[in-house]
């Protein structure tokens, strides 16, 4: 070796035998002492016609080339006249070939085939090199990657049943206990080790372990894609190009340029690879300018490009991007592939005599399109898909995302929903966007974002909530899967708000947001609606499982608009939330034991609506009514009185329901409750009714009362008779937040008493009293 000025080493010269030649003879082509304008038509002679005729007299049929690998005696690395790295043994044997290297600066590229004999190496060597390989049989005669199932791969491997691909459980354990953890050279000596450790394994049982075990692997911007031949589907092909002067689109128009034409297709025969790669290239420029195409196009069209090009390369749904897995519950599989894969020339440089390689540049397509819609059916309440999926990647890193899915929405608070008006059945279209943030060290975090397209409204089945209408839609990744800690599962939400809209009843209007009879809009702006999706990574059309949350609803009552004769609007209530009782039809297994108000404290109270009763599911808007203080007696203790209105949209089998009751905190019912004052002082009522008052050009009043009110000291009441205290709201002020107290008594022991006096007219008719 020599030292540069510098200080900088240079390479060690080492020979890299290509084949021993079995004949001396073969053509030359005198080129010295051309004129300077006959030297192009002299380099398109020497590639057109008398390199393809030397490389057929050098290397007749499919042997030569050094022969298969010898053992590793600490093999020297070297570098291809291409540029390729290959680590060369004592015996002038290839261990491996290197196309590429995905990782940090080290002595050896982590890209490679780990066998490299035949016409494989002989390919490998030919100068002015163009190959096209398709049939991974015959690859596999001369060459091979490594392969290694770690304990997470095993754990993705497990999730997938047997007739989606998968491998019976008796299997996996066999090879689980031999296998994991454990990397395999070739691939002969990793199908060796399966026969071991499962004797009795099928050759499909075994392909799904050569699929999920291979390393040819390359990440790039967090998106992988599997190189390695046992994951070639039949539109891939792996293009070699170090050609200079021509380019992809020339050379695939001509077969007597490729080395190895004999694996350039499953049929044996060239032309069937040089169809399918023409048409890929033809489909690309119809695309049309502007399109994600355009820089594949130019690497196929540039005569001066080399590197290692692949085409409808597999991207393994289970090692997406974190923040992306969930897309894998909506995609395809069988339709899923990058368009192509790239590898340019991986750069290298000298230290101490020998080389370092630095990361391979690397660029890519992924361009998934299934633009059907998803059709509603009277089963399905929920579903997901991908339409479109984007993914440019350039320089190793995601330069381009645009993304567009749809969740299908066919149940609602346990109603059948339907979307109007709609071009898109019942579908919410989500788009998604790749946001990059700059962080304060000076690294970039890339941001996938789904978010709803438009604004969406449900009409729902059933007499109380009419429609929901969404006015945004995201889907996030709550939990990704890590199959490295023995977690295969994906759990996303689609996190939904918007507003909810009821009918109004024709006297008495609990419900109190929704369209009135003069044509005013009203609304119930709510968030916290979730669809909580989960699936199995390995097998997401199979495992796929949605959830719809409606119970922990959050209202947002300063951006709602009540109806002007609804209860909220004319009595001081205060909504507190939305009760929700599991839905049997989204009960993935047996339905939860049925539960009713009077479970959860409440008794049915009198009011002019036509109660019924609730089956399941039931919802309930809950309300709290603010009683004021009991004053000293009670340590001016607050008291407050809990209402719910609660609807069951009904079923097929089943009417529909309406409820309405009322609770006091702390209390085992109403009927007969006593609240404790001070010692052996108590305070209690009977029942409790709604009243609702309306005259003509006057608004509506709402009163809430307590019958037969009385203190009480050791089973004696006060005042004795029948007394009754009666809620009201400033009739100035509508549902102001206090109410006012209106108390009269009827004496039991005077029958000739007349009974307690009405509420007073001034009350009732909307002024102050």
């Amino acid at each position: 070796s020599a030292t540069a000025a510098d200080g900088v080493g240079l390479l060690e010269f080492c020979e890299v035998p290509a084949a021993s030649p079995g004949r001396t003879a073969f053509p030359m082509a005198p080129f010295h002492g051309l004129a300077a304008d006959a030297v192009p038509e002299a380099v398109a002679v020497e590639q057109l016609a008398i390199a393809p005729t030397r490389r057929a007299v050098l290397l007749p049929g499919d042997g030569g080339g050094g022969g298969g690998p010898a053992a590793d005696a600490g093999p020297a690395v070297a570098v291809t006249p291409q540029g390729l790295a290959v680590g060369l043994a004592a015996d002038s044997s290839w261990s491996w070939l290197g196309i590429g290297h995905d990782g940090g600066a080290t002595a050896t590229p982590d890209l490679r085939f780990t066998t490299v004999t035949g016409p494989f190496r002989q390919a490998m060597q030919t100068n002015n090199l163009f190959l096209v390989l398709g049939d991974p049989a015959e690859f596999h005669r001369f060459g091979s990657v490594a392969y290694e199932l770690t304990t997470a791969t095993l754990d993705v491997i497990a999730t997938v049943p047997v007739d989606h691909g998968g491998v019976p459980g008796s299997v996996l354990d066999a090879v689980r206990g031999a296998m994991h953890d454990t990397a395999y050279d070739t691939r002969t000596a990793f199908t060796a080790a399966l026969a071991e450790a499962c004797p009795g394994i099928t050759d499909a049982e075994q392909c799904v372990f050569l699929r999920y075990g291979g390393l040819l692997t390359p990440v790039a911007g967090g998106w992988p894609f599997r190189l390695s031949p046992d994951s070639w589907r039949e539109s891939t092909f792996l293009i070699v190009k170090f050609v200079l002067g021509r380019s992809i689109a020339d050379l695939v128009d001509d077969v007597s340029t490729w080395a190895w034409p004999r694996a350039a297709s499953r049929t044996g025969r060239p032309a069937d690879a040089r169809a399918a790669v023409r048409g890929v290239v033809e489909a690309a420029r119809e695309e049309g300018d502007g399109s994600p195409y355009a820089s594949f196009l130019q690497v196929v069209d540039d005569p001066d490009w080399t590197g290692v090009l692949a085409l409808s390369a597999e991207v393994p749904l289970d090692r997406l991007p974190d923040e992306l897995q969930v897309l894998a519950a909506g995609i395809d599989p069988a339709r899923f592939a990058a368009h192509h894969f790239g590898l340019s020339l991986t750069p290298f440089r000298l230290a101490d005599g020998r080389p370092v390689f630095e990361r391979s540049a690397m660029f890519g397509l992924i361009d998934y399109r299934n633009p059907e819609d998803q059709y509603a059916g009277e089963n399905i309440a929920f579903a997901f898909r991908v339409l479109q999926l984007t993914v440019g990647v350039r320089n190793s890193a995601v330069t381009a995302f645009t993304s567009r899915a749809e969740l299908l929405v066919g149940r609602l608070f346990g109603a059948p929903a339907r979307l109007l008006p709609t071009t898109r059945g019942n579908n919410v279209l989500l788009d998604g966007a790749l946001q990059r943030q700059q962080l304060p060290d000076g690294t970039t975090h890339d941001t996938y974002v789904f978010s709803m397209a438009g604004q969406n409204t449900f009409q729902l089945a059933g007499p109380v909530l009419q429609s929901v209408e969404l006015l945004s839609a995201q889907l996030v990744t709550a939990k990704a899967s890590d199959p490295a800690s023995g977690r295969a599962t994906v759990d996303a939400v689609f996190r939904l708000t918007g507003n909810l809209r009821f009918s109004e009843p024709e006297r008495f209007d609990p419900f109190c947001w929704g369209p009135d009879t003069s044509g005013e809009d009203g609304y119930l702006r709510f968030g916290g609606l979730a669809v909580a999706m989960s699936f199995d990574l390995g097998d997401p059309a199979g495992t796929t499982r949605f959830t719809l949350q409606d119970g922990n609803l959050s209202f947002d009552a300063a951006n709602s608009r009540p109806r002007a004769r609804s209860l909220a609007a004319r009595f001081p209530v205060r909504l507190n939330g939305l009760l929700a009782t599991p839905d049997p039809e989204l009960s993935a297994g047996p339905p939860p034991p049925p539960q009713t108000p009077a479970d959860l404290g409440y008794v049915s109270v009198t009011a002019p609506l036509d109660q019924s009763e609730l089956t399941r599911p039931w919802y309930g808007l809950d309300y709290t009514v603010d009683l004021g203080s009991l004053g000293a007696l009670a340590g001016s203790r607050a008291l407050a009185l809990q209402v719910l209105v609660a609807w069951s949209p009904g079923a097929a089998d089943a009417e529909p329901g309406l409820y309405l009751g009322v609770r006091l905190p702390g209390a085992a019912g109403l009927v007969g409750v006593d609240l404790p004052l001070q010692g052996v002082v108590t305070m209690g009522f009977r029942s409790v009714e709604f009243l609702v008052d309306e005259e003509a050009e006057r608004p509506r009043t709402y009163t809430l009362r307590l019958r037969d009110f009385a203190l009480r000291l050791f089973g004696l009441a006060f005042p004795p008779g029948h007394n009754d205290v009666i809620l009201f709201g400033n009739p100035d002020q509508g549902g102001a937040s206090k109410v006012g107290w209106y108390l009269a008594y009827a004496s039991a022991a005077d029958p000739k008493r007349p009974p307690p006096p009405a509420l007073p007219s001034a009350l009732r008719s909307g002024r102050k009293g």
